[in-house]
């Protein structure tokens, strides 16, 4: 099988998209203002789509504000919303889809004015 450059740009756009996607949640910095806050944490971008509820974590009230990165979802009660995370991979991809088709476009472009 034979790949052709758009299919390349597409299968690299997917497996970037998919290492920043799972990258954003895993790299997400939380501020915490107050205790309420660090019992929702929501972790992922563009949009949350991990979400941890840590009501075991209490630091005193001297340590606020804090950030906060996620915890591990084996020791801390973790939700995971497939949907967003779809729709940030989507995004994501296709940010990227548009950014290595454009400089491909361009560099074509001024390769013809030489």
């Amino acid at each position: 099988m034979k790949l052709t450059k758009h299919t390349l740009k597409i299968l690299i756009s997917l497996i970037a998209g998919m290492l920043l996607t799972i990258a954003s949640a895993i790299l997400t910095v939380e501020k915490i203002e107050n205790r309420d806050e660090l019992h929702h944490l929501q972790f992922g971008l563009p949009i949350p789509f991990v979400y941890q509820h840590n009501d075991w974590l209490e630091p005193p009230n001297s340590e606020l504000p804090k950030e906060v990165q996620m915890f591990s979802p084996t020791e801390t009660p973790t939700d995971f919303n497939l949907l967003f995370f779809f729709l940030d991979f989507l995004l994501i991809s296709g940010f990227i889809y548009l950014v290595i088709w454009g400089t491909s476009k361009l560099r074509n472009s001024r390769k013809g004015r030489d």
